[in-house]
């Protein structure tokens, strides 16, 4: 759930390696779970805005969705560029005071005012929405890129894959045990109902 390309491995306080974000792409590229699925059926869809919307409007549509990547359209809905949290916070936050604004004070300001084509990737990396989720694996780490335009037959962007999309991909849900305490002694009948409820 980060855009860090290495996590270090630590055993106690000592630093004893580090993943990469290429060297996961390769596992999953190779995972079972992932063989047979395609790009769309994990991505993030709806992360697209129109190259005419300001900073402001990016970051507040990041943060509705709860992802770190936007497809840029231009009017005719076709791809023009991406843009990413991390352009944001490497290009704007520098420049304004960490201190939320409304809609109406960041209409005003200056820095997040702008039009999201003066920080955003002109020339994205991009992959068919119905090509297969191992293949956009491999194309993120031959091109080092953390997330993918989904695009598809008539070339505009329908979503994005990133990492973490592609990381819930092997993921296996578990099921944590339940613990019912505080009932009643004429309530404990009711404790494996509850339990069943609580597992739903």
């Amino acid at each position: 759930e980060t855009h860090s390309r290495i996590i270090p491995v630590v055993e106690g306080k000592k630093i004893v390696g580090a993943v990469s974000r290429p060297q996961v792409m390769r596992l999953i590229e190779d995972a079972p779970l992932v063989q047979g699925r395609t790009a769309l059926e994990f991505a993030s869809r709806g992360a697209v805005i129109g190259d005419t919307a300001n900073i402001y409007e990016c970051r507040d549509k990041m943060r509705q969705l709860g992802t770190f990547h936007l497809a840029v359209v231009n009017g005719d809905g076709g791809l023009s560029g991406v843009v990413s949290s991390y352009d944001i916070c490497t290009k704007i936050t520098p420049n304004i005071r960490e201190k939320p604004l409304s809609h109406r004070q960041a209409g005003t300001n200056p820095v997040l005012s702008q039009e999201v084509t003066a920080i955003f990737k002109d020339v994205p990396a991009r992959i068919g929405a119905a090509r297969p989720l191992s293949e956009a694996c491999r194309l993120m780490y031959t091109d080092n890129v953390s997330a993918l335009v989904l695009v598809g037959d008539d070339g505009k962007p329908v979503g994005m894959l990133s990492v973490r999309d592609a990381l819930h991909a092997v993921l296996k849900a578990t099921t944590a045990p339940i613990f019912v305490h505080g009932l009643r002694e004429d309530e404990k009948m009711f404790s494996q109902s509850i339990r069943d409820m609580a597992a739903v």
